[in-house]
């Protein structure tokens, strides 16, 4: 049986004949390996996947000894490895190693002791990460959320989560204003509704029975869990190997803009079709303007008037950035703007007629026929259901001739507008132009 020092120099003659295939195809420049490089290639990579295991058996098992024998030696006593486990610099430095793994070279003595201490085993190819700790304006489903050791759910840096939150929330408000139900399994999830909005209570002569019965009228919304990629990030081997890098925070912005990009353009215009039910698709009508061009003053507060009050009370507009420029040069009779700039000092932010306003790129960028410019009313009607748990994938043999390791996040959600009947976001269209 081979000694842990042997095992160490045939994996690294394994990964020297995979470095010297890929030299070889570089310096001639060719695309492909060789029949018999690629036979070479095939069996090296496999004598390092295999070498790699028993490494990490003999290694553990050294641990184990110790532990026997009352040597423990760098077997982190409970204490210890409870906080490592807690420690963001640990989970970072084992996030990193995990990252690195099965590309050439080894991890580094800090990275190996960090992955032991922290439970991340460096073989897994994905890792569950879950969302939503401190996301805003969000509700728990009973049996969701905490932080699960599942596929190293606990390992991940909390500096990657908060990155990839912090990215998806700038790419777009509708996380944002949105209620965000998270629950911890992709389910079909039905939301009851119920529309009362027409009955009122009647007056009775003294001791008359009332036997009038009339019932709300009940609904269901239905939240899927539709599948969403990040696409792949390729990474190379240089960047994983500075230690210098904080892999964690910049994988995790990199992937939560992708994801959010994608996220906000569906939950804003996606038609409900084996996809979210974005919320200027689910609005009801509210004014049609006279112009296909043009937007007027009296038209914006038509907008707002079409809400009804309960809905008012709690509105917002939305719309795109082109169109807010339109928008804010807009003034009422006595040459006033319907928009007022916010006060930095008593921290007031900008507002549109007194309302507060969101800028969504994904709605109508132009002011043209049969267009929908602007949406008002209680945006946190609209609901979106994420599964909590995201999965993060290293795809290492795929990208191996280029010295990259590939790296991919999925999520699913869904999303739509909880609407009764009661119509709680209108929106407002442009003339058709005929």
């Amino acid at each position: 049986m081979k000694t842990l020092k042997e095992m160490l120099e045939a994996r690294k003659a394994a990964a020297d004949k995979m470095h010297e295939l890929r030299e070889t195809m570089k310096t001639e420049k060719r695309d492909l390996l060789t029949v018999e490089e690629q036979s070479a290639w095939d069996q090296s990579n496999a004598d390092f996947d295999a070498l790699s295991r028993q490494i990490d058996q003999a290694r553990r098992m050294e641990h184990v000894e110790g532990v026997i024998s009352g040597d423990p030696g760098r077997e982190p006593s409970a204490p210890a490895k409870r906080a490592a486990e807690n420690n963001e610099a640990s989970r970072a430095l084992a996030f990193q190693g995990w990252a690195r793994f099965q590309m050439e070279g080894e991890m580094s003595e800090a990275q190996r002791e960090a992955c032991e201490a922290t439970g991340l085993s460096p073989h897994a190819r994905s890792l569950s990460v879950m969302l939503g700790e401190k996301a805003p304006k969000t509700i728990a489903e009973a049996r969701a959320l905490s932080t699960t050791t599942t596929g190293g759910g606990y390992t991940i840096p909390e500096g990657f989560v908060q990155n990839l939150e912090v990215a998806m929330l700038e790419y777009g408000p509708m996380l944002q204003v949105a209620e965000i139900l998270r629950t911890a399994t992709g389910n079909a999830l039905p939301w009851p509704t119920a529309n009362d909005t027409g009955n009122k209570g009647a007056q009775i002569d003294e001791s008359t029975a009332d036997a009038t019965n009339v019932d709300p009228e009940f609904g269901v919304m239905t939240l899927n869990a539709y599948k969403y990629t990040s696409k792949i990030v390729l990474v190379p081997f240089e960047l994983l190997q500075d230690s210098a890098f904080n892999m964690a925070a910049v994988l995790g912005q990199m992937l939560g803009e992708r994801l959010g990009r994608i996220a906000n353009e569906h939950t804003t215009t996606a038609n409900g079709s084996d996809k979210p039910n974005g919320i200027v698709t689910a609005a009801a009508l509210g004014v049609t303007a006279d112009s296909a061009s043009a937007i007027t003053f009296d038209e914006i507060l038509d907008l707002e008037h079409s809400v009804k009050n309960p809905y008012r009370r709690a509105g917002a507009y939305m719309m795109n950035d082109d169109v807010l420029k339109y928008v804010r040069k807009i003034k009422d009779g006595d040459g006033n703007y319907l928009w007022q700039m916010g006060n930095v000092l008593t921290g007031t932010p900008a507002s549109l007629n007194g309302r507060p306003y969101f800028v969504n790129d994904d709605m109508a960028g132009t002011i043209e026929a049969s267009a929908k410019t602007m949406i008002f009313g209680d945006l946190s009607k609209y609901k979106i259901r994420m599964v909590a748990e995201m999965r993060l994938k290293r795809l290492v043999e795929r990208y191996a001739e280029y010295d990259q390791d590939g790296f991919v996040a999925l999520m699913r959600l869904d999303g739509d507008l909880l609407n009764a009947g009661t119509n709680p976001v209108k929106y407002l269209i442009q003339a058709s132009g005929s």
